[in-house]
């Protein structure tokens, strides 16, 4: 199992106002998300009626490739 000490990387989907909800619950929860950040995408979770959505994950490392460097196949 995994347990909140392991989140460090959070998403969160909505078209509300999120500030409240990040200072006074996801913040005091879990604090290595401090480092990472909250990424917060405006816009409506793709399930009708919905209004939030988000996801959490622990991650050692996270690596980004640029693709455009790449020659063409």
């Amino acid at each position: 199992g995994a347990g909140w000490e392991l989140v460090n990387m959070v998403n969160i989907y909505t078209v509300h106002p999120i500030t409240h909800l990040v200072r006074e619950v996801v913040l005091p929860q879990l604090a290595d998300v401090r480092r990472h950040g909250v990424h917060w995408y405006p816009a409506y979770p793709p399930v009708i009626d919905l209004e939030y959505e988000m996801d959490m994950r622990g991650v050692e490392q996270e690596l980004y490739l640029d693709l455009t460097t790449l020659p063409p196949a």
